[in-house]
This record gives structure tokens, sequence and C-alpha cells, in this order.
């Protein structure tokens, strides 16, 4: 057990929802600020940067920095709407993060410029946003919505270590 789950489950165990997710965004703020993730090995963010870099045409580079800015909001507007347990509106965002989120992805020539992982990390994202999204309209569950925000982080802190993108 990591203490990321530790810290989860604690999260999903406060009375209060605004205080757990008060500690989750605490946890995924520290993880990113104190650690850089190599693979399995953790290591201190003071060492020498060994991240991908990604060298993008710019009209790539646009559209993934923007989707990664889009993220963030999406993820405060989420996290909003979970303290006022306003499951639709979490929905409805999450739902604009997933897989809806590439419809138009085809006027950008991606394919070729991003590496199978970092793709990988893509599509994950895109379906734990999809799933968010369905189980806050089946089910309501805050639970099953912050299991969804974990994971999300996760493949965003995975990503933020193995590539860096440049101009």
């Amino acid at each position: 057990v990591s203490l990321s789950e530790i810290m989860l489950e604690d999260c999903m165990n406060y009375r209060n929802v605004k205080h757990g997710l008060i500690a989750l965004m605490a946890l995924a703020l520290s993880t990113i600020h104190c650690t850089v993730l190599a693979g399995n090995e953790t290591m201190p963010a003071t060492k020498v940067d060994k991240r991908i870099v990604l060298s993008l045409e710019e009209p790539a580079r646009l559209l993934v920095l923007d989707r990664m800015r889009t993220f963030l909001v999406g993820l405060k507007d989420i996290t909003d709407a979970l303290t006022d347990q306003d499951m639709e509106r979490i929905a409805k965002v999450a739902e604009s993060l997933g897989k809806k989120m590439t419809v138009n992805d085809h006027k950008v020539r991606l394919k070729g410029q991003l590496p199978e992982a970092f793709r990988k990390h893509a599509v994950s994202l895109h379906k734990n946003f999809d799933l968010m999204a369905n189980h806050a309209r089946t089910d309501g569950a805050t639970e099953q919505t912050l299991k969804r925000l974990s994971a999300i982080f996760a493949e965003c802190i995975a990503c933020h270590a193995a590539y860096e993108i440049r101009r």
C-alpha cells in the first residue's frame, strides 16, 4: 500500500467532503512539488532532469499545452463542485475533458510527434474523466469521484515526470 493510497483513504473517510478534498489536493501538490517520479524510482527534484524532451511542431505544442491548462481549470472546477456535492456539474466538466475533448484532434498532426507512452497517458486521462462523468451521473458517489480524481492526478504526475515540452 502506497502513501498515496493511504492518504486517499484518509481523504475519503472525512465526514466533511471539503476537508477530504483539501487533504487530497495537498497530497497531489506536495507530490508534484517534492518529487519527480521516474519509472518506479522516486528521486528528489534537485537531481538531474532526465525527462524525455518532446520537440513538437508549433501547432502540436500549443495544443498539448492548451490541453494541460484546460485540465487544470477543469480539475479546479471539479474540486469546487465536489465541495458543493454538485454531481451534475462534475459530470458536465468531466465529460468535457474526456474523449469528447479529442474530437478535433485530426486538425493538428499529433501522430508521429508523440511517443506511444505519452499517448497512453493521454488516453488513460481522458478515460478517467469519462468514468468520473459516468459515476457522477449514475451513482453520485463522491468516493468514486475521488478515486477518479486520484487516478487523474497520478497520470498527470507520471507524464510530467517523464516528459518535458520545449520550443
